[in-house]
């Protein structure tokens, strides 16, 4: 990520009309301002930008389909260095049974605080390697474990045995910032398959 300081800097420099309105303020979650005011800035390379945006997120829908019709669904998810995407369900949901027969996803995540939004589309498989499933399933229990909320999230909730992981290996990713008053929407893209 970008140092908040050289942020900064690059702040008090840039040219365009309105960018002295910019302030860290404008950002929600104080932990991510660097992060989204960088990305706003377009002061990061698309790779970087979308490892980031990951990072900065935690759910994900995910677009299914087979001959019945589309089907989306929400998923907490862990994304690997190489910017796959890894998450649980249950053995007997609709997406599940979906991406048994059509591998074939699509993506998104949303942040409405920051105006952004990660769309991509890939092939998923099964996760059988037992150590990634431990590690993919540690991960995701604990960290999204929060007993202080006085609520469980749907991870929390999830018996084990029936469960299976799914890995998307994606075609292509694109991050969207649309942008601010001050700032033009700036697109980050990633096509895997010219790689």
């Amino acid at each position: 990520m970008v140092e908040l300081d050289v942020l900064e800097k690059r702040c008090t420099v840039m040219p365009y009309r309105g960018f002295e309105s910019l302030s860290l303020r404008h950002f929600k979650r104080p932990i991510r301002q660097t992060y989204y005011a960088s990305l706003i800035l377009g002061l990061m390379d698309p790779t970087t930008a979308i490892r980031n945006y990951l990072e900065a997120n935690e759910a994900i829908v995910i677009a299914t389909a087979d001959d019945t019709g589309p089907h989306a669904a929400m998923v907490y998810y862990k994304y690997t260095p190489d910017l796959k995407i890894r998450f649980i369900t249950l053995r007997d949901t609709r997406k599940s049974r979906q991406m048994v027969n059509n591998p074939k996803v699509a993506f998104v995540i949303a942040n409405k605080d920051n105006v952004t939004t990660l769309q991509g589309q890939g092939e998923v498989s099964k996760i059988l390697d037992a150590k990634v499933l431990r590690d993919l399933f540690r991960d995701l229990f604990e960290e999204k474990a929060q007993p202080e909320h006085g609520w469980a999230t749907p991870i929390e909730k999830l018996n084990q045995s029936s469960i299976v992981a799914f890995e998307i290996n994606p075609s292509y990713m694109r991050l969207i910032n649309y942008g601010t008053k001050e700032f033009q929407p700036k697109t980050f893209e990633i096509n895997f398959q010219q790689q």
